[in-house]
């Protein structure tokens, strides 16, 4: 079934249902995503490797700050929402990272992060208008750092 573009997602009542679901299953179906969307597949290496530092891996979260931040072609504003989203999983991994504590190395690699969007938005034509609202995400989010630092 093609899902027309203007579909409500019932959000609430997805998380719901994923939480009740077996492990295995959301792994495989997770893999599976991730084999289509190499961007996830980064970002749950990224997630794996800090896992298994016990806190922030800063040469996997800088490297792939550095994957998400590097425009992968010259880029139009058809690619515009694209590179948007790449920059929203960033946002969400470093959020993620800095809810599990370890803020002091998270700091220089916020800042980092903001400093390379800072440099996309500057080469994508943003008709879709996503990079204000990314740079004042990342700008809180590097506050929210140095507050918990």
């Amino acid at each position: 079934m093609i899902v027309p573009l203007n579909t409500q997602i019932a959000w609430k009542e997805l998380q719901q249902w994923l939480a009740v679901q077996p492990p295995a299953f959301l792994a495989d179906w997770l893999m599976g995503f991730a084999g289509c969307h190499l961007e996830i597949g980064v970002i749950l290496q990224c997630e794996m490797l800090q896992a298994e530092a016990g806190g922030v891996d800063a040469k996997a979260l800088k490297g792939t700050i550095e994957f998400l931040t590097t425009l992968p072609y010259p880029v139009t504003w058809r690619e515009s929402r694209e590179i948007g989203n790449r920059i929203d999983l960033l946002i969400k991994l470093l959020s993620a990272t800095l809810a599990r504590g370890n803020s002091t190395e998270l700091g220089g690699l916020v800042k980092y992060a903001l400093q390379r969007v800072e440099t996309v938005v500057m080469e994508v034509q943003d008709s879709e208008s996503w990079s204000i609202g990314a740079l004042e995400e990342l700008s809180k989010l590097h506050s929210a750092v140095c507050k918990k630092a």
